[in-house]
């Protein structure tokens, strides 16, 4: 028999509480944090049990490709979030005179964690990489600007860009941009109207250990049964909502996968990957979901001991990013209005083993 590989193919399956005050919600989260990945994992997660709870049996089917959200504007379809908010400050600052003479560079900052939990260990391992991208259109291509890119906090570790259309610049002969980092860049023509254009990437130091959502599981063998409780909260700290979740749980071969029941209804069973599958359209800040399953034994399979049941957690946001980069435009020509359409986003893929 092959060894067990719980997320062999889950990656493949995919392309507020009011009553408490803000510090009161975020004190909470870190002590859950702390008591996670501490001594006692399970310590602050109510693993009681209640066999009414499980109604709802799966779906059958193949899992989902991606979820959907019911904020359809949070996530544009190429996965990039809008910063709305910026694009309203650059625009200000050109002033409504120039309105109808500027120029709009899009760019896009896309990062993405990958954060890894081993409970039996209790190691973590974690990684953030970034893409900036400009969006390719008529308006500027064969023109030249610059960026200038800040990093305060000191998270880049390693960086590189495309040679091609993009040169990184002598910082001296530029005004006010000590400690940033300036690179020129010249858009070549492309048939593509629309086209996102990779320029720079960089990935973080491993100090960067942003906690957009804390995960905690536990398993419980009840009788006949094993039961399995999820619980994810956002932190109340997050300034964007996380959107299109989509958790997944591969069920151990001991386990008979088809006869799951579950305390909430969307579970979906993929019964040739043996993953089940769960989406959520959004978890604003601080707010938490609960999901339990029931399983029974496969035949002759039951031990005193409860199985192991990995998640893999995805989710996106929309208007923020994890690190503290900044990206600001430079106009390689004064007397052309260059207005900057930021998008910022991110995309985490949370394993807990």
């Amino acid at each position: 028999m092959n060894a067990f590989d719980p997320f062999s193919d889950a990656e493949n399956c995919l392309d507020q509480d009011s009553s408490f005050d803000s510090n009161a919600r975020k004190s909470s989260f870190f002590r859950e944090l702390h008591n996670l990945e501490g001594d006692d994992p399970g310590k602050s997660f109510d693993t009681s049990f209640d066999s009414s709870a499980f109604q709802f049996s799966a779906s059958r089917g193949k899992a989902p490709v991606d979820s959907s959200t019911s904020n359809p504007g949070a996530i544009n379809p190429d996965g990039r979030g809008y910063d709305r908010e910026h694009y309203a400050h650059a625009t200000d600052a050109i002033g409504s005179e120039a309105e109808n003479e500027t120029t709009r560079v899009r760019l896009s900052l896309r990062e993405e964690m990958s954060y890894s939990y081993d409970n039996l260990s209790r190691t973590a391992s974690c990684s953030v990489e970034g893409i900036i991208s400009v969006r390719s259109s008529s308006d500027i291509e064969n023109k030249a600007f610059y960026i200038a890119l800040g990093d305060k906090g000191e998270h880049i570790k390693r960086l590189s860009f495309d040679a091609t259309f993009v040169e990184e610049m002598n910082i001296q002969h530029f005004k006010h941009q000590e400690g940033n980092r300036v690179f020129g860049v010249s858009v070549p023509e492309y048939t593509d109207e629309e086209e996102h254009i990779q320029m720079i990437k960089y990935s973080c130091c491993s100090s960067l250990r942003p906690v957009p959502i804390l995960i905690q599981t536990k398993v419980r063998i009840a009788g006949e049964f094993c039961r399995v409780g999820i619980k994810l909260r956002a932190n109340p700290s997050n300034k964007g909502s996380l959107v299109n979740l989509a958790i997944l749980m591969p069920v151990p071969p001991e386990i008979d996968g088809e006869t799951a029941k579950m305390s909430r209804r969307g579970g979906m069973w993929d019964s040739m990957k043996r993953i089940i599958t769960w989406t959520l359209p959004q978890l604003r800040s601080g707010e938490t979901m609960e999901v339990q399953s029931q399983f029974e034994f496969a035949a002759g399979e039951k031990n005193p001991f409860p199985p192991k049941f990995p998640v893999l957690v995805r989710f996106d946001s929309a208007g923020v990013q994890l690190s503290g980069i900044q990206v600001h435009l430079i106009a390689d020509d004064e007397s052309l209005a260059y207005v900057l359409d930021l998008e910022r986003s991110f995309r985490v893929v949370h394993r807990k083993l």
